[in-house]
Order: structure tokens, then sequence, then C-alpha cells
């Protein structure tokens, strides 16, 4: 029998800030967690669920003061 996990992830935000953490949630050893943070005006995001840190990050910057929605989905088996 397979057995899929999914998780989905999914914050509005608006900014003009170049650098800083949006989301962060870990756990008590900070060895399995989940990030997203700006970096040079782009978002970024990684995580780490026990088989070594992933990440990825936009091409576009999002600091533009203006509304954006950011929605990560994954799916494990």
């Amino acid at each position: 029998m397979l057995f899929l996990c999914r998780s989905e992830f999914s914050v509005e935000l608006r900014t003009s800030a170049s650098e800083g953490v949006v989301f962060y949630m870990s756990n008590s050893l900070h060895v399995d967690f989940i990030a997203l943070y700006l970096k040079d005006g782009k978002l970024s995001f990684a995580f780490n669920c026990g088989s070594g840190v992933a990440r990825a990050s936009t091409v576009f910057t999002y600091n533009d003061d203006l509304w954006h929605t950011v929605s990560t989905t994954h799916t494990a088996h």
C-alpha cells in the first residue's frame, strides 16, 4: 500500500524590506524546519524534513510594497 503525505503552505505579504524572515517553524533541535524569507528582495523557501535541506528562490523581487500571495505544496511518498 502506498501512502502520500502532502503539505500546503500559503501566505499573503506586502513589504518594502529587502531582507527578513516571513515565516519560520522548527522542531526543538532546529533540524527539521520550514522557512520563508526575503534575501535581496527575492523570496526564498527552505525546508528539511529529515533527509537534508531543500531550497528554492524566486527570480523576481517582491519588496515592491504590493500584495503578493506565496503558496507551496510538498508531496512525499
